[in-house]
């Protein structure tokens, strides 16, 4: 359940990404996404004032590391982050793991 959670979560926001112009570097992955960016340091920047904690691999590359822990709030503070649009629907994460 938590592995199926996390994968979930990683597949949602990849997809949210992907959709505002941010595909992933990689199209495998299971709980990491490497995002190519014009500039990492602004997103990561931003997304520590909303809380979320993401890590600029170099100046044209942000990782996001997700676990099971993550939460439909922080996954709309990492879009957010990137400027991306709000998305339809919320992720549906199950909340037994």
């Amino acid at each position: 359940a938590i592995a199926r959670r996390t994968h979930s979560a990683a597949t949602w926001l990849a997809t949210q990404l992907r959709s505002a112009g941010f595909p992933p570097l990689f199209d495998a992955f299971f709980d990491t996404l490497t995002i190519p960016v014009p500039s990492a340091q602004a997103i990561v920047a931003l997304a520590l004032e909303k809380g979320v904690n993401l890590r600029a691999h170099d100046p044209e590359h942000v990782v996001i590391a997700l676990d099971e822990r993550v939460t439909p709030l922080e996954l709309l503070n990492i879009l957010a982050a990137f400027h991306a649009p709000a998305p339809r629907e919320l992720p549906a994460l199950d909340e037994e793991a």
